[in-house]
């Protein structure tokens, strides 16, 4: 399970700045007769973008991704201090969400016995139907390019299917995926995976039945909410008014993420 916070900021009229934190809580069964099973917390990987509160049709962010190793077992982390660069772009035409994030650490201190050198590329693609219903893929692309060419390379095939509904008046996007590891590590990679996530909305609310809101998990970059209070929207990674006769101006609002993965090989249910 990921528990993750996205908190943004606005730094002035032209900038905001984005925090998103990953916080990993791992359930990892013994992968082999003699080898013990862990369950904890997994190493923590905070991720700050600064990007430009009206950025037009081509949305980006960049900043620094930071791995800490704080997991609880050994087998749920590196034991090393990781550190590189992050980016993301995305473009919203029509009821399309079609953009990537990429990044790319390396360690520089810990007591793992092992560096890293490791990619991670998620491109993500919703196409958003009325009713807060949409399909969707974000494949999660890895590299970790330490290791020999047949155990280098992770890469999912498949999508799934969300949906915006609220409680209350609290929004909260609900999506399954499910992907086919056409490529994986021989030895230690899953061959499938299945994840779930709640994400929880909170928008900021400017002036009566005006409503914003902020797809700050830029990780993923869901879809967005078909209507809300009569007014149709899409949910980017920089707050969008729902009523068109509001300024262009985007504000920042906060959103909660819990994320449920299931990794499959061989029959065997991993983290």
């Amino acid at each position: 399970m990921n528990v993750q916070p996205v908190i943004p900021i606005t730094l002035n009229k032209d900038w905001n700045l984005i925090t998103r934190t990953i916080v990993p809580i791992i359930n990892q069964p013994s992968p082999a007769s003699g080898i013990p099973s862990a369950f904890g917390l997994g190493d923590i990987n905070p991720t700050v973008f600064l990007s430009p509160a009206n950025s037009g049709k081509l949305i980006w962010g960049v900043g620094p991704t930071m791995t800490f190793p704080t997991a609880t077992e050994s087998l749920l982390g590196d034991g090393k201090w990781s550190a590189g660069p992050s980016v993301v772009v995305l473009t919203t035409p029509g009821h399309w969400v079609i953009g990537a994030l990429a990044n790319n650490q390396w360690s520089f201190a810990g007591w793992g016995n092992k560096s890293v050198d490791a990619l991670l590329v998620q491109p993500f693609i919703n196409y958003n139907f009325p009713d807060g219903w949409y399909v969707t893929t974000s494949p999660i692309i890895t590299a970790n390019w330490l290791a020999a060419s047949n155990e280098r390379w992770t890469l999912p095939i498949g999508g799934g299917v969300g949906k915006i509904v609220k409680l209350g008046k609290l929004p909260v996007n609900l999506q399954l995926q499910a992907f086919d590891n056409v490529v994986t590590p021989n030895r230690s990679g899953a061959d499938w995976q299945l994840r779930f996530q709640v994400q929880l909305l909170f928008p900021k609310l400017r002036r009566k039945n005006i409503f914003f809101i902020h797809s700050a998990d830029i990780g993923t970059l869901r879809n967005g909410i078909q209507r809300l209070k009569g007014a149709a929207a899409k949910e980017t990674d920089l707050c969008a008014p729902l009523t068109s006769s509001q300024p262009k101006a985007r504000y920042p609002t906060l959103s909660m993420s819990l994320g449920f993965q299931v990794c499959l090989k061989n029959g065997s249910v991993g983290p």
